[in-house]
């Protein structure tokens, strides 16, 4: 099924859906996952993560648990 936007449903070409077609709130408007975010529950609401949680979350590309430059990971994970 195509994803109705804002429905609160993700469908396959949604990468999340939050129930509002509002961008900054970590599901954009068109139902792209917004950077620094993470949808825990399909359909709910996006939480911002933590950059130096050693939790690799959202669109996180690492996080290797401190906020150090020049390591395994970036300040901005």
């Amino acid at each position: 099924r195509r994803g109705r936007i804002g429905d609160g449903i993700v469908a396959d070409d949604e990468d999340c859906d939050d129930g509002n077609t509002t961008d900054g709130d970590g599901c954009s408007a068109i139902c792209v996952l917004e950077n620094g975010f993470k949808c825990p529950i399909p359909g709910g609401t996006c939480i911002a993560t933590v950059c130096g949680d050693s939790q690799k979350e959202g669109t996180e590309q690492c996080d290797d648990g401190n906020l150090r430059p020049y390591d395994r990971c970036s300040p901005t994970c």
